[in-house]
């Protein structure tokens, strides 16, 4: 129920993000990523989960601004904020699920126990990858 509700939650608030966004240009801070392959960014999305750190997050977003609103709340992460605690249940127990299927797509198992399976779609900028959608 908690998964679902995080899910719904997740969801209201990237259709408000994409109304904003249409509205205002997304403003970033954000650096370069140091990671030179999808399977780096998602190690450090699940590393992130499991201690906590999430200062790394904001770097697995391109600058520009062109990743799906659901990424774009995980780039944005804050210790203590209800989406954290999400975060954090959700891919704490996460790993690489097998080989990238494109050169592009990592498929993870996430969640509770790790149990859940999906992908994350990275897309490549001037030769630096970056979390773009899942």
């Amino acid at each position: 129920m908690r998964l679902l509700s995080f899910s719904l939650t997740f969801i209201a608030g990237a259709v408000s993000m994409a109304a904003l966004s249409t509205c205002w240009p997304v403003a970033s801070a954000q650096s370069r990523s140091p990671h030179p392959d999808p399977i780096s960014i998602v190690e450090t999305l699940f590393d992130a989960a499991r201690t906590g750190r999430f200062e790394a997050l904001a770097s697995l977003c391109p600058p520009s601004g062109d990743h799906d609103d659901a990424i774009g709340r995980i780039c944005e992460l804050q210790p203590g904020t209800p989406d954290a605690t999400a975060f954090v249940e959700l891919f704490a127990t996460g790993s690489v699920a097998g080989p990238i299927r494109r050169r592009a797509e990592v498929p993870i198992a996430f969640g509770p126990g790790g149990t859940q399976r999906e992908r994350l779609e990275l897309i490549e900028r001037d030769g630096q990858w970056y979390l773009f959608t899942f």
